[in-house]
């Protein structure tokens, strides 16, 4: 990563004064001089043109609405009288939007479906340079953004700083980044399982079970561990984060949503027995007669990095599928003083692996075994070649003569066969059954990779030290 500072050698800066447009080899960004926002985006491989805003947004944080429930004051004697309290004092009345309920560290629930924006206009800044072009928006006194998009790449990195919130008003504040888009979705977007799966999410609707939906913004947030997306026939549009949030595409057409930050004035009464409000002293939680747990000074910052794709359906996965894993797994830099270098640049293994392959773990457990997992990057049907089953012979794979190779769990701790004998044969709806394999399914060293399945590996070598050198 690297910074683009006004007054640095190359680079030019300057207020916009009209319509702004940045772009790369990719992509193309308009910044629109009316509204100090992203306008339109521009996917110049395919030619495919969105139009496109994003905003910087807060709820205000419910502190329930209910009075004559919240102010309850009996004691329940038993577990029945205690759930029955519970219900009366928090759980919406159906059809009433009446509840006591506060947003707070456990629950997320604003006072009114319609956030409110931080500034009816941010400034709008350009800096240019050789490696990339940057343009840098304030909202207000206390957020603001950073669009950075590098020559060569197909994504642009979108850095907010949040914080400290205001409270001047009184109310707790749920910020929220907002990206709305004439994409026409139908109310479904896609969120991540742990960096893997997509799941399919629509709005108001579950499944398994008759929603009844009380909570219209809470009731379809998911969690995004990596990321999200949003599609039709013609675009699909996909923000990567670089550490698990919350977010929906599916409260409204052609939007999505991330939560960046909150600041909330009221305890949810989830057992914190305190407010979500943050600050950067504390007095300590464990002092006989003081007041304990007293925050105090400044609402913390937040910053952090999304990461912006536009790309035909057909071609998304091929682009967002590696990002994904190069934001997750960063790579490690290191610094030395008068340490010569053997060799400018080395592999640990003696092949090139698949297009759709990955070496998740290499690691050496003896003088002669190496633990190994490999695992596929792409989903059931993301892309026509790269969703197709990989394979990988090991014993070609490093240096050195491999003398055997034994599958294991996927924890590594027992044997894979072990694993199988205990597996029951679940009839999952929709899931296609050659995706799954079995032990002894792979012949020898040569080993399968179906869609996204990662499998693990105790590789025996005549001397391990051979791989490193």
């Amino acid at each position: 990563s690297f910074r683009i500072e006004a007054g640095a050698p190359g680079a030019e800066a300057a207020e916009a004064a009209g319509d702004e447009v940045v772009e790369n080899e990719f992509l193309r960004l308009r910044f629109c001089a009316g509204t100090g926002a992203l306008c339109e985006m521009v996917d110049l491989t395919s030619n495919t043109t969105i139009e496109v805003s994003q905003d910087l947004q807060y709820y205000r944080a419910s502190v329930g609405n209910d009075k004559d429930h919240f102010d309850t004051d009996a004691v329940p004697t038993n577990d029945v009288e205690a759930d029955e309290l519970h219900k009366k004092r928090f759980m919406r009345e159906a059809g009433t939007g009446v509840s006591a309920q506060a947003s707070g560290a456990y629950i997320f629930r604003p006072n009114s479906s319609t956030p409110l924006r931080i500034a009816d206009k941010p400034t709008l800044k350009v800096v240019r340079t050789e490696v990339a072009t940057e343009v840098q928006q304030t909202f207000g006194s206390w957020a603001s953004q950073r669009w950075r998009l590098a020559k060569g790449q197909k994504h642009v990195e979108v850095t907010y700083t949040v914080g400290a919130i205001r409270l001047e008003d009184g109310w707790g504040k749920e910020v929220i980044s907002r990206y709305h888009t004439n994409i026409k979705n139908n109310g479904t977007s896609y969120t991540d399982s742990n960096g893997r799966e997509m799941l399919k999410r629509q709005r108001d609707f579950r499944k398994y079970w008759k929603l009844e939906q009380t909570e219209p913004v809470a009731g379809n947030y998911y969690p995004l561990a990596t990321g999200m997306h949003i599609g039709d026939e013609k675009a699909q549009l996909t923000v990567l984060v670089d550490a698990a949030q919350g977010g929906t595409g599916s409260i409204r057409n052609g939007e999505m949503e991330i939560m960046l930050h909150r600041r909330c004035l009221k305890d949810d009464s989830r057992g914190v027995s305190e407010p979500l409000n943050e600050t950067q002293f504390i007095t300590p939680y464990n002092q006989p007669g003081l007041p304990s747990g007293q925050h105090y000074g400044p609402g913390l910052v937040i910053r952090g990095t999304h990461y912006l794709l536009l790309t035909t359906p057909k071609e998304a996965a091929k682009a967002w599928r590696p990002l994904q894993d190069r934001v997750y797994v960063r790579p490690q830099l290191a610094f030395g003083s008068g340490v010569q270098v053997k060799a400018p640049s080395a592999s640990f293994v003696s092949e090139a692996l698949p297009a759709n392959v990955q070496l998740l773990t290499l690691e050496r457990l003896s003088e002669t075994n190496l633990l190994v997992r490999l695992g596929h990057q792409f989903g059931v049907g993301e892309d026509d070649e790269l969703s197709k089953p990989a394979t990988v012979d090991l014993s070609k794979l490093f240096k050195g003569t491999v003398t055997a190779v034994k599958e294991l769990s996927l924890t590594a701790n027992q044997p894979r066969g072990d694993v199988d004998k205990k597996f029951i044969d679940w009839k999952v709806e929709d899931d296609p059954a050659d995706i799954y394999t079995k032990a002894g399914d792979d012949a020898g060293s040569s080993i399968t990779l179906t869609p996204l399945k990662i499998k693990t590996f105790v590789v025996s070598l005549t001397a391990v030290d051979t791989v490193f050198v």
